[in-house]
């Protein structure tokens, strides 16, 4: 919390250091605590009229629905970021939260709706948008029974992410190649990728990836 100690004075600021502690919150397991930091950085962007807070507001609401394991909450929050950030014409913003609102739908197993949402070319350079939307694509393709693809593009995910300090987008991209490999009947290079991913998750102090690392 020091970000905000030191930030007061600047309202824009410090919203958006409460969107990054509430993510930090969720990854811990503390949904109440991340939704209280969202619902302070939303009142702040309301009050100054800035649209475009509002939607990252959104945004990260979506994610911290998401690591609550709650998928419906999340695709409520992400449509009216894509939405709006499209509107506004931010590729990479609307990059982002499609891949995160292409990850809800896969949770709710409803495929014919998160496919089209899927494409890796959508993120560009930049390399958030890109690895989320890999996984899901990779993770789609393995529930549709194209496994030679789903390999592909979740070692691709993984190929951008290794690079990185991204701990998170990291393990993610484990996580998925560990789950399209159990789909291809590979037991054992699955568990080796949960347990690389497991290891980022605790760098980061995420015990909501470590617990879904685990299985």
């Amino acid at each position: 919390m020091r970000v905000l100690r030191i930030t007061t004075w600047a309202p824009q600021v410090e919203a958006r250091a409460l969107h990054a502690q509430a993510v930090l919150e969720a990854l811990r397991g503390r949904d109440a605590a991340a939704r209280e930091m969202l619902r302070a950085a939303h009142q702040t962007f309301t009050d100054l009229g800035h649209r475009y807070g509002l939607l990252e507001t959104a945004m990260h609401a979506g994610l911290v629905e998401l690591l609550a394991d709650d998928p419906s909450a999340a695709e409520r929050s992400l449509r009216q970021a894509r939405d709006g950030f499209e509107a506004l014409g931010s590729r990479v913003s609307y990059a982002r939260a499609t891949a995160l609102l292409a990850r809800a739908l896969l949770e709710l197993d409803r495929l014919d709706d998160a496919e089209p949402l899927a494409d890796p070319t959508l993120g560009g350079d930049d390399l958030k948008a890109s690895i989320g939307l890999l996984g899901v694509a990779a993770e789609i393709s393995a529930r549709r029974g194209a496994m030679a693809e789903a390999e592909a593009l979740a070692r691709k995910a993984v190929s951008l992410a290794e690079p990185t300090d991204a701990l998170v987008d990291h393990a993610d991209a484990r996580l998925s190649l560990a789950r399209v490999l159990e789909a291809t009947g590979k037991a054992g290079d699955a568990a080796e990728e949960r347990s690389r991913a497991r290891t980022l998750y605790e760098e980061k102090g995420a015990t909501v990836g470590v617990a879904r690392a685990r299985g």
